[in-house]
């Protein structure tokens, strides 16, 4: 199954977000555990896109199949940014007061994340979770 919506890029817009990613993930009964690293993932990517990427639509698609593997790609119109690559990597054995602002959200998601995946096509970024 597929599931794909199109968002202004605006704060109202996360809840709106969460709420289609969540009742896709009970569509395709994803177990709650999953459901959990879900959206603390997807919190973290989208409030980047809302707050930094200087979009004008967020493109969400949920995909879910017999294998049990649930894929979330966020497609937006921002500016370029991959954040795999353009984020520094977080020293989590430093203490937080040490290491400085940024970063440990996107630590979190390829913690979390089976797979984490970052691509620039027709001058949109797209970044994609499979867990």
């Amino acid at each position: 199954m597929q599931f794909e919506q199109n968002f202004t890029n605006e704060k109202d817009s996360i809840n709106k977000i969460h709420d289609f990613i969540e009742q896709h993930c009970i569509e395709c009964s994803v177990d709650s555990a999953k459901t959990v690293k879900i959206n603390i993932c997807a919190d973290e990517i989208i409030s980047n896109i809302v707050h930094y990427s200087k979009a004008h639509l967020i493109s969400v698609k949920v995909s879910c199949g017999s294998n049990a593997m649930v894929v979330i790609s966020f497609t937006d119109d921002g500016i370029p940014f991959n954040p795999l690559l353009e984020t520094k990597e977080v020293d989590t054995s430093m203490p937080p007061e040490e290491r400085g602002i940024g970063g440990l959200g996107v630590f979190l998601v390829k913690k979390m994340m089976k797979e984490v995946s970052y691509s620039r096509e027709s001058n949109t970024n797209i970044f994609t979770i499979a867990i």
